[in-house]
């Protein structure tokens, strides 16, 4: 369940690992960023009309060596083709393959929406939202590209257009949503920061704390999801065969490329400027790999303990 709400409640286990395949596949051919999910998507859009349909979508992945059977491309192009036309846009191919926010990101959405939440409900009204949210600062309206009014329009569509349900109201969940959509158009953490900072006039906290912070969240959480396909159990051979999975090019070590591979797999989203770091927390003994024994020390063992 915690894996499927990464990507919305309803999705269906086929949705889920189709969409891990194909995210495991483009980060192979240049990752996920805004700009190479641009560069796929005018590739896949033959007729350059902004949109794919489902024959540009088979015939366009089957060129990047992806196969998956019709019947799940149908029920992926159903699932997120939010204006119903049968099609995927751009914003909706970029909405399904997009990562989750990272902690630090997360933390600081959920600091906004709770200094927003003031009777603790659960929900805000969009009504006073508008009242708060300050367009000035915006980073398309500083350059030019927009105008307050159409920054403002942009961020209510969110919740009251195509991808809102119009109910006037902001629920964690929808705040959630909306600025994962926005992570995806900026690269840099910092960047993603000082822009909510600016709309909602509200500081994160100390840099240096919440890197060791981050680190230590997303460390705990790789633990709680390899443990779990464990069941408890020092099986020796239950766990070389996990550890197996994970080393994929068979080496014996699982490498810093590895490491973050099997981060994605378990849903886990992770800044690559953090795997470093990581992986020397499960690195005993520093040569750089994680070896076998290292990998089961860290299963039965916290390493913040």
């Amino acid at each position: 369940i915690e894996e499927m709400s990464l990507y919305g409640v309803g999705l269906n286990v086929t949705i889920q690992k189709i969409l891990l395949d194909l995210k495991l596949h483009l980060t192979r051919q240049g990752g996920l960023g805004p700009r190479n999910l641009a560069r796929v998507f005018r590739n896949l859009d033959k007729n350059q009309n902004g949109k794919l349909d489902i024959k540009e979508l088979e015939a366009g992945l089957a060129e990047i060596g992806f196969f998956p059977k019709i019947v799940d491309l149908q029920a992926l192009v159903k699932y997120f083709d939010l204006d119903g036309d049968g099609n995927l846009s751009h914003a909706e191919f970029v909405r399904a393959l997009r990562e989750p926010l990272n902690p630090r990101r997360r933390k600081m959405v959920e600091k906004i929406f709770r200094s927003l939440d003031r009777d603790r409900s659960g929900v805000i009204e969009v009504i006073d939202v508008i009242n708060i949210y300050d367009t000035s600062r915006h980073r398309d309206v500083k350059s030019g590209r927009k105008t307050k009014e159409e920054v403002l329009a942009d961020f209510l569509s969110g919740f009251e257009g195509a991808a809102g349900n119009r109910d006037g109201r902001i629920t964690i969940d929808e705040f959630l949503d909306y600025y994962t959509d926005l992570s995806v158009t900026i690269p840099s953490d910092d960047l993603f920061i000082e822009s909510l900072s600016s709309a909602w006039g509200i500081q994160e906290e100390d840099k240096d704390e919440i890197a060791s912070q981050e680190i230590k969240e997303i460390i705990k959480n790789l633990r709680a999801k390899l443990t779990g396909k464990t069941t408890g159990a020092h099986d020796e051979f239950l766990l070389r065969k996990i550890y197996k999975d994970f080393d994929t090019n068979g080496s014996g070590f699982i490498t810093l490329d590895e490491l973050a591979a099997l981060l994605m797999k378990l849903g886990i989203a992770v800044h690559r400027k953090y795997l470093a770091a990581i992986l020397a927390k499960l690195d005993k003994n520093g040569n750089g790999y994680i070896e076998f024994e290292e990998f089961v020390n860290f299963l039965f063992n916290d390493p913040y303990a």
